[in-house]
């Protein structure tokens, strides 16, 4: 084919070009496809189990799973609940003891009388 920068391209040249731009095309595509995009197959380890079970057409929450075995231990014991009040009382009550101790224990200093 000759094409000069003067001559017009006819309709069946026009076609015949793209048909062979369209064939290079698929071919470089078809090439490329295998060769670099080789994915690596996922493990995604231990998946949590579900909080709800389906036994049927029921559907249940599945109480193990929903309290932490921690927190269930936890609400077995005595919880010991002081009131604030007397909370208070008792730490200014320590704090009074311990500067008057603080206070006995100086050393006693003597004052002098300047005469003159």
């Amino acid at each position: 084919m000759s094409s000069d920068s003067d001559e017009e391209l006819s309709d069946e040249q026009v076609l015949e070009l793209l048909t062979q731009a369209e064939q290079r095309m698929q071919s470089q595509a078809g090439a490329q496809s295998d060769a670099p995009f080789r994915l690596p197959k996922l493990d995604p380890g231990h998946i949590v189990s579900p909080y709800l079970r389906t036994e049927g057409s029921i559907t249940r929450l599945d109480p193990s799973q929903v309290v932490d075995p921690k927190t269930k231990a936890l609400a077995g014991k005595v919880k010991k609940v002081e009131d604030p009040i007397a909370v208070k009382k008792q730490q200014k009550e320590v704090r009074a003891y311990t500067r008057d101790s603080i206070l006995l224990s100086l050393p006693m200093r003597i004052f002098y009388p300047i005469s003159t």
